[in-house]
């Protein structure tokens, strides 16, 4: 950027930002349904001698790129200053409604599956620099700059067999899967160099942030039907993933002669927030089921934050009086804190074997 310049001052002021907010909010779903307005005598009823599937499946995405970068310079003869501030933002949300259901209806089939899926993914990049250089007798410069995003995936994913529907199939699923995934990249860097002949002072910050949620419900729910057949597959499954990276850099570089201060002030900073926190339930409700074969109502978490974030920032001061002061900080806060249940609630079973697991294995790794 330019400067105003009078007869003894120059000041260069220079920014830049850049910025987006992002939304997606969808329903979906696959049905076989009778009404409930259908008079008592008309019924639904599908039949198929060997494949039935009613599935419903979301794989939205958001991917963004978000950058500023300023640049500030007043090198008259007299007192200069400059100042640059460079900012991204982005803001994400997916927040959809995936459902397969069989409501209310007969259906028959050698293989059935009744599945609900989603595969989500949140990509942003956000990026901010700024340069200032001022010269002269007297010289001041400042630099900041910041980045930092916002990203939340908030899905309701369910597999339903429901209001008093019948099936009967030799190999039932029932099943609700999120593979929901959210990267985060923030950097930001800035440089504040001040060369003066008398006094110069140079400040330079920076700041990179990111704040991410995945909030899902996963449901595989058979709940006041009738259920007959070979083997019964009840799943809710759930394998979401954060991964954030974010970086501050800031520096800054006095140099001058004669009889003036050098003075150099640097602060960079870093951080994310990530959170986890799903409901995954795998549930048999007020439903008989008879299988000749096997039962398996099942539950499972998988999920993974990986956090690095760093603040690195350096001072340099030359002259006969010289000052210079750095500091850098880093910080992330990390939490998985997920429901997890199989259950059989006022049902009568009959089969071979019967299996009930609800398991987690989350995994946090930070630097």
């Amino acid at each position: 950027s330019g400067g105003s310049s009078g007869s003894s001052t120059t000041l260069a002021l220079a920014g830049a930002g850049a910025g987006g907010r992002n939304e997606i909010r969808n329903e979906i779903e696959a049905a076989i349904v009778r009404s409930p307005q259908a008079p008592p005598t008309q019924v639904a009823e599908v039949r198929s001698q060997s494949n039935l599937s009613v599935l419903a499946k979301d794989t939205s995405t958001i991917n963004i790129d978000a950058g500023g970068v300023a640049i500030a310079l007043a090198t008259d003869q007299g007192r200069n200053a400059a100042i640059s501030v460079g900012a991204s933002v982005a803001i994400n949300d997916i927040e959809n409604t995936i459902r397969a259901r069989v409501s209310g209806a007969k259906v028959t089939a050698a293989n059935l599956a009744v599945e609900a899926s989603a595969k989500n993914s949140i990509e942003a990049l956000t990026l901010a620099g700024g340069l200032s250089v001022a010269g002269g007798q007297d010289g001041l410069a400042l630099g900041g700059a910041g980045a930092g995003s916002g990203n939340t995936i908030r899905n309701t994913i369910e597999a339903l067999i429901e209001n008093a529907a019948t099936v009967e199939a030799q190999q039932l699923t029932l099943s609700a899967d999120d593979e929901s995934t959210v990267k985060a990249d923030a950097g930001a860097g800035s440089l504040a160099l001040a060369t003066s002949k008398k006094n110069r002072i140079a400040i330079a910050g920076a700041g990179a942030v990111s704040i991410n949620d995945i909030s899902n419900r996963i449901a595989a729910v058979a709940r006041d039907s009738v259920v007959t057949g070979g083997n019964v597959n009840i799943l809710a499954t759930s394998k979401p993933t954060v991964d954030s990276f974010s970086l501050g850099l800031a520096g800054t570089l006095t140099i001058g002669g004669g009889s003036g201060t050098s003075i150099g002030i640097a602060g960079a900073g870093s951080g994310s927030k990530n959170t986890i926190k799903n409901t995954i339930e795998a549930t048999v409700s007020a439903t008989p089921i008879k299988a000749s074969g096997a039962l398996l109502v099942q539950a499972n978490d998988g999920s993974t934050i990986v956090a690095d974030a760093g603040g690195v920032s350096a001072g340099l001061a030359i002259g006969q009086t010289g000052i210079a002061i750095a500091a850098g900080a880093s910080a992330t806060i990390n939490n998985i804190s997920n429901t997890v249940s199989a259950q059989i609630d006022e049902s009568t079973i009959e089969a071979d074997t019967i299996a009930l697991l609800a398991s987690s294995t989350g995994s946090i790794e930070a630097l």
